[in-house]
């Protein structure tokens, strides 16, 4: 029995004992979304119900045929009614919904194919979306439309995975771009670093020296103090030595491809940033502020 459908099966058996053909008789619920068949067979009748005609269709026959194997045991197993599955949500607004989200052209259906008997029809549907197009088959035409969508919904959903899969690639693009423009920077500063140029444009050095010079004598009195201590962490010793001066700061890090880059900038009068390795940066603003007071 294994493919066959209650309908075939009800048929096979009338036809092998020269019996007269079912009679089906459908009716169609109120609401439009459900159908009743009545079929009658062998003195018999039995009821079914479906999404449609071809659905109530095969539950009808399948009942009959349960009813018949109790006066006839030699009817075979008697297959369950086929009930072929719509969405349950409304799959043509979700996908206009959709092509209105990213700009696509609404879709377009089209009825290509109607075939099978009046009790049992089959409707073959078109959808498409600019280029995209695929095809679905159901007893009605609005099953039909619902499968198409879908399918297109399956589409669409898929192709923003590879978007979100590209954007990463983007992401990652702007990554290596930031480090590059870091090293740049980096760059720049080992240049001027190493350069016999040690004026920061628009301020000369003996201005910036003067600044520091020109502190309060308590507040150099105390940050000589913390100068000549000795401290077990050159970290420390900073962050005592600008709370001496009545200076906050801020620190910020960036990865670079040799490593990670650290970046101090005092909070005062003039501009005063320092950048190198956090290992040897702390050391350095130490050697600044010896020499700068």
């Amino acid at each position: 029995m294994y493919g066959k459908t209650p309908i075939t099966v009800l048929q096979e058996y009338c036809a092998k004992n020269s019996i007269e053909r079912p009679e089906y008789n459908f009716m169609e619920s109120p609401d439009g979304k459900s159908f009743g068949c009545r079929v009658e067979a062998i003195g018999l009748f039995a009821t079914g119900e479906g999404r449609s005609k071809k659905e109530a269709k095969h539950d009808a026959a399948a009942n009959i045929l349960k009813k018949l194997k109790l006066d006839h045991p030699g009817i075979d197993d008697i297959p369950q009614a086929p009930h072929e599955q719509i969405p349950m949500s409304d799959a043509i607004i979700t996908l206009r919904d959709l092509c209105l989200q990213k700009n696509h052209p609404l879709p377009i259906f089209e009825v290509v194919r109607q075939s099978g008997s009046p009790e049992a029809p089959e409707f073959e549907v078109k959808c498409e979306i600019a280029s995209i197009i695929r095809f679905a088959t159901f007893s009605t035409k609005k099953g039909a439309k619902q499968l198409a969508a879908r399918k297109l919904i399956d589409i669409l959903q898929a192709a923003e995975v590879e978007e979100h899969e590209k954007q990463v690639v983007l992401l990652d693009d702007c990554i290596k771009h930031e480090n590059e423009n870091l090293q740049k920077k980096i760059k720049t500063y080992r240049e001027y670093k190493n350069s016999d140029n040690k004026i920061v444009p628009g301020m000369l050095l003996r201005d910036r020296h003067d600044y520091f010079r020109k502190l309060d004598d308590e507040i150099k009195k105390k940050a000589y103090d913390v100068l000549s201590k000795y401290y077990g962490s050159p970290k420390e010793q900073v962050a005592d030595l600008l709370k001496a001066l009545g200076i906050s700061y801020k620190e910020t890090s960036f990865a670079a491809a040799f490593g990670p880059m650290h970046f101090i900038e005092l909070e005062c009068e003039i501009d005063v940033v320092f950048a190198d390795r956090e290992k040897n940066i702390y050391q350095q603003m130490l050697q600044y502020f010896h020499d700068m007071l």
